[in-house]
């Protein structure tokens, strides 16, 4: 006895033989016997999930190691720069400590009276070196003497004279440090004195511009 199926696009056939005295039990066992082989086949024709290959895990890549980070350079630290010193400034040697150049007595009344023409004074009155009683005092425009013997205080610019006098403040040039005779109160004009050897500048050049004012 056969028995067919078909399982897709494949035909089977299953042949059972029996006596024919047991017809209907060959055809139940045929028919048995063919749903197990129909089992089979289906099985090796569809393999179950389990037998199919495992697809291959395509290898993971290697941890990439981690970068160092960069560690920055501490900046050199420069030294402190000490401060230039400041220069010193000298003191006069003939201030006191704590003293600062001005005039005094005859020096400051003879100073109130020239004015600018005396200056600043740049050091402290200081006695005569010779011993002679006398006392000298420096100014950024010359040098203030004061005579002890005639109680005269007087100033000099090296060639121009004042001094003040009991008649009043005089005035000369030349040489001599001590007023003379023939001294100008100090109110006239240098130039209207009467003539000696030397003339200042600015006499010469007054006496200039004289001559071209009559010119004109």
């Amino acid at each position: 006895m056969g028995y067919v199926f078909r399982l897709g696009q494949v035909g089977v056939f299953v042949e059972v033989t029996g006596q024919a005295a047991q017809e209907q039990a060959v055809e139940a066992q045929a028919r048995q016997f063919a749903g197990l082989q129909q089992d089979r086949v289906r099985a090796a024709l569809q393999p179950s999930a389990s037998a199919s290959p495992t697809p291959a895990t395509a290898p993971s890549a290697p941890p990439t190691p981690p970068v160092p980070a960069a560690t920055a350079k501490p900046a050199p630290v420069s030294p402190p720069v000490a401060p230039a010193p400041v220069p010193a400034v000298p003191a006069d040697p003939y201030c006191r400590p704590g003293e600062q150049p001005q005039f005094h007595f005859g020096f400051a009344t003879l100073s109130a009276k020239l004015g600018g023409r005396m200056g600043s004074p740049t050091s402290c009155e200081y006695g005569d070196p010779r011993g002679s009683g006398d006392t000298l005092q420096a100014t950024d425009k010359g040098l203030s003497f004061y005579r002890q013997s005639t109680n005269t205080p007087t100033f000099t610019t090296g060639f121009e004279h004042w001094a003040l006098t009991d008649a009043d403040l005089v005035y000369w040039t030349g040489d001599s440090i001590d007023p003379p005779g023939d001294a100008q109160p100090a109110g006239v004009h240098s130039c209207l004195a009467p003539v000696t050897a030397r003339v200042s500048a600015s006499c010469r050049d007054l006496t200039r511009q004289a001559e071209l004012a009559l010119d004109v």
